[in-house]
């Protein structure tokens, strides 16, 4: 059980919501006497629960060779050259339930995954933790403390499921008894609020059984922290508009108070979990194009906060993740495919314009322009910021998180220059932009913020045999983000410095402080005044949360769903790179423009803010109900 829950599998997959209820989850080999009758079998059964909790977050399911994509490219952070998800792009998801695919997935892309798994998983992971409260008794040598670590891992791993089902789907059966197969399974679905609330139960429930820490042998198994965590996210999600269209600030304030809880305890009472210091990362050497940290791989001064995500095993920041250690072969070129890597970077030197490879996520240039200047201004608003020369002079995490063109980045132990340009020095033709067919990076960047230097799929020599990998579930900056969030909108967003208590002492902060100390962590300077007022602070709360969280466990996709935003993320853009002499003008001596990518445009109607649930459920059992306009 050390380093993060290598676990054992045994159940057996079902196909189908009703299905969750086939008891066939204890192997042959083992009768579900002999599961329950002792401690050491019936925390294995529990284990099986983290399986499911894993699988349902997009992260994990995209990691598979067959998708070479994730959630991110269904919003506005990137896309995927590989044009596979044309139903996606058209909102008409109910075809995922169509489409038949082959054994590498090539007819499909990665919509079935995403609009199928987290539901048919997450029931199978709430039945796992309802059969465990249920037998928490049966165990014949099982002690009060280990009653409770077993209670606490069960509620969340059911809270967590739900959630993921929750944000997908909306409400449903609030299941908490391992029903029996042969029961009428028609039930009716809960509103959002009423599932929200059970959660939110839940979450303290857990919060009531879990430790403030684990010993090292069960490192990564779920704390305190974590379920106060859960409990402030699922609380944001139902106080926002999408799920609260009447805008109750009640809502609003629950949301607050869990969100100051979250803080309170962290800063107080946990002594393992804390926000990083990175402050010095606003040093970084990137005045201009021919400064000293401007083409290097990985500046010194953001180490701190890149380490949040790769090589250590542990950040004090991530409160509960998904973690991973990507080992290439002995000799071999390959990494483990059970790892983000065709998920997160592309699969070799696809940028060089004479070679080619698959690529995954490309962050588009939409997005790419989100990242501040140093200055602590919007790009649009900061007259230093100049289009020709844009990569100089940004927010520390844009270089955590964006491979750009000129910038230096390792194939292995070689050093490369990268070229993303389609039109070089010498004339030369670099990076393709069209999107089916092309192996390069169309949008003119790679993601950087979960690729370790040298890591790559297709160099037998160099580059690192180890990389420890972390994409968190939870960390610690989300409380502060929920909590500036929260709190102002519980002001009718009347007052950015509006506070809200968790606990009858006085808050922990402001809305505006705890902003502030997301952005103070890696040196940029507070909010500007020109933001600091209630027509535009939501702005910059929302573009705060958009780079913190970029690329990480789908949080911008369910933001924008959350904030009921779909109408603006219909057009994702790239950047033309192209070689032009007139230094002056353009100092690095590439001509950027800024392009629309047609084939990617969106189209998205009101029902695509809740996915479909298949027919085939709702046929069965007329009670439950399918989502509006599907």
């Amino acid at each position: 059980m050390k380093k993060y829950l290598l676990l054992i599998l045994l159940t057996v997959s079902t196909i189908s919501c009703e299905e969750y209820l086939d008891q066939r989850e204890v192997s042959d080999a083992i009768t579900e006497e002999e599961v329950f009758g002792s401690y050491y079998n019936m925390r294995r059964f529990l284990e099986e629960g983290y399986h499911k909790l894993y699988l349902v977050d997009a992260t994990e399911i995209f990691s598979s060779s067959k998708n070479h994509t994730h959630v991110s490219q269904f919003g506005d952070e990137g896309s995927t050259n590989r044009d596979r998800i044309p139903e996606f792009k058209s909102g008409n998801w109910m075809e995922y339930f169509n489409i038949n695919y082959d054994a590498f997935g090539v007819a499909s892309g990665p919509g079935k995954v995403e609009f199928t798994a987290p539901y048919i998983l997450g029931f199978q992971g709430i039945r796992i933790a309802n059969r465990t409260i249920k037998e928490i008794d049966t165990p014949i040598d099982i002690t009060k403390e280990q009653q409770d670590q077993l209670l606490g891992q069960a509620y969340f791993i059911r809270a967590y499921c739900y959630f993921e089902i929750l944000k997908r789907w909306g409400g449903m059966p609030y299941f908490t008894e391992p029903l029996d197969q042969n029961d009428y399974l028609g039930f009716e679905r809960l509103g959002f609020q009423e599932t929200a609330t059970k959660i939110a139960d839940d979450c303290d429930l857990a919060f009531q059984h879990l430790p403030v820490e684990w010993d090292v042998d069960n490192t990564g198994r779920p704390v305190k922290s974590v379920a106060l965590a859960l409990k402030s996210r699922v609380l944001l999600y139902a106080a926002s508009k999408t799920y609260n269209p009447e805008n109750d600030l009640t809502k609003w304030k629950e949301a607050a108070e869990a969100a100051d809880v979250l803080i309170k305890f962290i800063e107080n009472e946990d002594p393992y979990h804390h926000l990083v210091d990175a402050s010095g990362a606003i040093n970084a050497r990137v005045e201009s194009e021919n400064d000293l940290d401007y083409i290097v791989p990985e500046i010194e001064s953001i180490m701190p906060y890149r380490q949040i995500f790769l090589y250590v095993n542990r950040s004090p920041e991530t409160l509960f993740t998904v973690y991973r250690e990507l080992v290439r072969a002995s000799g071999g070129s390959t990494w483990n495919r059970y790892t983000t890597n065709y998920t997160y970077y592309n699969g070799g030197p696809g940028y060089l314009h004479s070679q080619t490879a698959l690529t995954s996520v490309s962050p588009n240039e939409n997005f790419v322009e989100k990242f501040e200047t140093k200055n602590g201004l919007a790009i649009e608003d900061d007259p230093d910021y100049n289009l020709q020369n844009p990569y100089i002079k940004r927010d520390p995490r844009f270089y955590n998180t964006i491979v750009y063109n000129g910038m230096n980045w390792p194939i292995g132990s070689t050093d490369n220059i990268v070229e993303m340009y389609e039109v070089g020095q010498d004339g030369s033709q670099g990076a393709e932009r069209t999107v089916v067919t092309a192996p390069y990076p169309h949008t003119g960047y790679m993601m950087k913020k979960y690729w370790a230097k040298g890591a790559t799929t297709s160099v037998a020599d160099g580059g690192p045999r180890e990389v420890e990998l972390n994409i968190p579930y939870f960390r610690v900056a989300e409380a502060y983000l929920n909590y500036a969030e929260a709190a102002f909108e519980a002001s009718g967003r009347g007052n950015i410095n509006a506070t809200v208590s968790g606990d009858g002492a006085a808050a922990a902060y402001t809305s505006l402080e705890a902003l502030n100390k997301i952005r103070n962590r890696v040196g940029m300077p507070n909010l500007n005044a020109i933001y600091q007022n209630t027509t535009d602070y939501m702005d910059r709360v929302r573009n705060e949360r958009a780079i913190e969280f970029c690329f990480e466990g789908g949080h911008r996709w369910f933001d924008i769903l959350r904030w009921h935003m779909l109408d603006e993320i219909t057009s994702t853009y790239g950047v033309h790179i192209e070689w032009n002499a007139d230094i002056a003008t353009y100092p690095t001596g590439y001509k950027f423009e800024k392009y629309e990518i047609d084939v990617l445009k969106k189209s998205f109607t009101e029902r695509n803010y809740f996915y479909p649930i298949n027919p085939k459920e709702v046929y069965q059992y007329p009670e439950f109900e399918q989502n509006p306009n599907w």
